[in-house]
């Protein structure tokens, strides 16, 4: 009897050593949706190359943040930030290394039209101004719902001092896809939505604004402070802003974190 007892008792911890390496070899992130497309090509390659496995899941960037903010575990969160929007609530809730902060991407807002439509000049603040003031409707998606790009929009609009003059002619929609139909059906004369989400075939893309009145949204991945493995989160922040995958983020019309001048401006963000 002892003897079984003994047996049954090793198995038990030889199967918890094992559960516990299997723990430690598994990377917990969480991301917005917008990344879903490039992250999950970049992380079969991170996985292949490391050993390690990375247990992802996308969801919508308010609810990303409140559950940092609640403390869940997650090994490596990414957040958006914008210019006008830095991630105080996140670093003051003490569930991430502040310093870990690693710019992984930028998305910028792009100016959409109906297909065939007449395109506006959008090359100078001046010409954005003239261009809103003069269209019949415009339409983003609503700051309600949650989507970062209506909060770029918003924050753009506000900056320029047009909120009252555009206030009855806005159309406000659930999301970036949505936005871009109520262009493709003519329902608004100019639509924004950040570009990877601009992919209706009834559109045509104008181009970005320019950055003083619409910043780049920054993708910024941290270290959480229950991290099981920090190294190993470590490893996937690195993998993941590396040169080498620049092409994957450009491929969904994404921009590299920031490198050369722009790394101030995304230190900022963090802190």
């Amino acid at each position: 009897m002892k003897h079984w007892l003994s047996a049954i008792i090793t198995l038990a911890l030889v199967l918890a050593g094992a559960h516990s390496a299997r723990a430690q070899q598994e990377i917990t992130l969480i991301a917005d949706n917008i990344m879903q497309g490039p992250f999950e090509e970049l992380i079969q390659g991170f996985e292949a190359e490391t050993g390690y496995r990375v247990n992802v899941t996308f969801a919508d960037q308010d609810i990303i943040k409140q559950r940092v903010i609640r403390g869940e575990a997650f090994d490596v969160p990414v957040l958006t930030a914008t210019g006008f929007t830095p991630l105080r609530s996140v670093t003051d809730s003490g569930n991430v290394v502040v310093t870990s902060g690693t710019p992984i991407a930028k998305l910028f807002v792009g100016v959409a039209v109906r297909n065939g439509a007449p395109r506006p000049d959008i090359s100078t603040v001046e010409a954005v101004e003239r261009m809103l003031l003069n269209a019949e409707s415009i339409a983003y998606p609503d700051l309600a719902d949650g989507p970062v790009a209506g909060l770029s929009v918003n924050n753009t609009i506000e900056t320029l001092g047009l909120e009252e003059q555009l206030r009855s002619k806005t159309i406000f929609r659930r999301s970036n896809s949505d936005t871009m139909a109520t262009v493709a059906n003519g329902e608004a004369e100019i639509g924004f939505a950040f570009l990877p989400r601009m992919t209706d075939p009834g559109i045509d893309i104008v181009g970005t604004m320019p950055r003083e009145i619409s910043p780049a949204t920054v993708l910024i991945g941290f270290i959480s402070t229950q991290a099981q493995n920090p190294a190993a989160a470590r490893d996937l922040l690195n993998y993941l802003s590396a040169d080498e995958v620049i092409p994957t983020y450009r491929k969904y019309r994404m921009q590299p974190g920031c490198p050369g001048p722009g790394a101030q401006q995304c230190q900022r963000l963090v802190e």
